[in-house]
């Protein structure tokens, strides 16, 4: 049995149109909400940022770093942040209310003298 080029682009196809994404997300769907932290300071420990019905956190987090956090949020309520600096004090704020649904950043800044500033950003559009 002979395969000619035209069957062999006819069995591909299907294989290329099902790998295609509209989105560089590998066809997971972006969050809708995105909580970005920034240590603008001194290197800090024992973040936690607690939110409606969760939280997340990190052991440590260096000067001049930054990382992003998808919650999924359940519920409303504030959002709370706690730290130690390197001499083990304790520092905590409670920002803005959040609530299930929303399309935001909330970008949460450390200050180089351990001041938190929370600020809320419209998400970039695709």
């Amino acid at each position: 049995m002979k395969v000619t080029f035209p069957c062999l682009a006819a069995l591909g196809l299907p294989f290329l149109v099902a790998g295609c994404h509209s989105r560089p997300s590998l066809g997971q769907p972006e969050a809708a909400f995105v909580i970005t932290v920034r240590n603008q300071g001194p290197d800090i420990h024992q973040l936690e940022v607690d939110y409606p019905n969760a939280s997340f956190g990190r052991d440590a987090v260096a000067s001049g770093a930054s990382f992003n956090y998808p919650p999924k949020l359940i519920g409303s309520g504030p959002v709370k942040v706690t730290f130690n600096d390197s001499a083990g004090k304790s520092h905590t704020a409670t920002g803005p209310t959040v609530q299930e649904g929303m399309h935001k950043n909330l970008v949460i800044s450390i200050g180089e003298d351990e001041s938190i500033i929370f600020q809320e950003l419209p998400l970039p559009t695709p």
